[in-house]
């Protein structure tokens, strides 16, 4: 399946493994079942939307992943929006962010909105050229490796200062109910990015959904916390002159 032209202004996503180079120190094995799985569950995905005339592109390298959807192989009569484009593309990202999760394995995602672009070259033996580049990729590649805040596994967001105008003053009219309905919401500590939660069935659950997050990701930290204070405390408990 090889990857179409593009030329334009599109939404592009950047996707990695979380934990890879942890998984790579600790077990050769691991790593590579997981990024076997990864580009197999990349290549069903875009496949499978392809055939249902919705235009997904990917590229696949590491534990990296770049997809974009291609809206120059639109059909005349589709007539789609920006907001059914950025749809589509949430919509290719939970198909593969499930299926990672199936076999217990979490990816981060990074949405931008911008110019692309990808020319298929010439290939010899042992070469492949896949140049792709432009705003967009590099500000989902941004965002997802140094954004602020700092991605946290498993998560899916776009970022707002890239998203086109339409969509920009559909969210500042406060026409919403088609984000809301498909799970796409603000986080109150997060002005810069909107959060897609694929992993809820009713927005609704979001707020309980992320306390419960918040709670296990610091506890790791007081786990530690009260690690180090019981080896010291064993420590402390020994009367020494």
């Amino acid at each position: 399946m090889s990857l179409n032209n593009f030329d334009g202004d599109t939404f592009v996503a950047f996707i990695d493994i979380s934990g890879f180079s942890k998984m790579m120190i600790e077990s050769d094995e691991k790593a590579i079942n997981a990024l076997n799985l990864f580009y197999q569950v990349g290549f069903d995905t875009i496949k499978k939307f392809r055939s249902e005339s919705k235009f997904i592109d990917g590229l696949f390298i590491s534990d990296s992943g770049i997809i974009y959807y291609n809206k120059s192989k639109e059909k005349l009569y589709q007539n789609l929006t920006n907001v059914d484009r950025l749809l589509i593309l949430l919509s290719s990202l939970e198909e593969i962010h499930k299926s990672m999760l199936l076999k217990r394995y979490l990816i981060n995602s990074s949405v931008s909105y911008g110019y692309v672009r990808f020319t298929k070259k010439i290939e010899t033996s042992g070469i492949s050229k896949n140049p792709i580049y432009g705003k967009a990729y590099v500000s989902a590649y941004r965002d997802n490796e140094s954004g602020h805040p700092k991605i946290n596994p498993g998560e899916c967001r776009i970022l707002i200062d890239s998203l086109p105008k339409d969509i920009k003053n559909f969210l500042e009219n406060e026409n919403e109910n088609i984000f809301k309905i498909n799970r796409i919401s603000k986080k109150a500590n997060d002005k810069n990015h909107l959060y897609f939660y694929w992993m809820l069935d009713d927005l609704e659950l979001s707020v309980e959904f992320d306390t419960k997050y918040k709670r296990i990701y610091e506890s790791r930290y007081d786990s530690i916390i009260d690690l180090l204070d019981e080896k010291w405390g064993d420590l402390r408990s020994i009367n020494i002159k």
